[in-house]
């Protein structure tokens, strides 16, 4: 359930109960019309079980982490790993930072920032892996919404046709190597007898 409260000369706000039985508010409308619009797509999204609390998004990474880590049933040793990522890496960056204000174009800044440093790829892809994660879980219990994935594309190489070769030998595209015919070779060969015959004839 949700409806609308004046706070102001010209400010509205939308309340609503939230999932654990308390109750919460969005500010910032301007007009009864533009908060009753937003009570009504609460009440919508909350009969298709689409709602999701942005109370809920404001939680901090930190404070989700934790969450996340207790539920892991993974080798002591792993575990371990993503500890180490976690503190060394993802706290110092988005620990404070509420989940739903985590965004792509944030983290990709944050990726150029670790290459800078000299991280190895290696190294950077396991660290995005985790956060990947983390926030995956997140999506998965209502804190922000389901992101889709961007397709993925393989880059394409344009490589030049390789030559085909055909009976004769010689490569297509390319000039045929021609056989002289019967008559050329004819020609040929009387040419040669006849500066022989000259050869053999005395001079003076």
């Amino acid at each position: 359930m949700a409806w609308t409260e004046q706070i102001g000369k010209q400010s509205w706000r939308v309340r609503y109960h939230t999932g654990d039985g308390h109750t919460a508010s969005i500010c910032g409308f301007a007009t009864k019309l533009a908060a009753e619009n937003g009570a009504n797509d609460i009440e919508s999204d909350q009969r298709r079980n689409t709602w999701l609390d942005p109370a809920r998004g404001k939680t901090i990474l930190a404070e989700w982490a934790t969450i996340w880590f207790a539920a892991l049933d993974l080798d002591p040793r792993t575990i371990d790993n993503y500890r180490s990522m976690l503190r060394c890496h993802i706290l110092l960056r988005w620990g404070s930072t509420p989940v739903n204000a985590i965004t792509a174009l944030g983290v990709n800044k944050w990726i150029a920032d670790l290459h800078a440093l000299g991280y190895a790829n290696s190294t950077i892809a396991g660290i995005v892996k985790l956060l990947s994660m983390i926030l995956t879980d997140a999506a998965d219990e209502g804190l922000i919404p389901r992101q889709p994935r961007p397709p993925t594309q393989t880059p394409r190489t344009t490589q030049p046709p390789h030559p085909t070769r055909t009976r004769l030998g010689h490569t297509r595209g390319s000039p045929p190597h021609r056989r002289p015919s019967c008559s050329a070779r004819w020609r040929h060969r009387q040419a040669a007898d006849h500066h022989r015959r000259l050869d053999r004839v005395p001079l003076g």
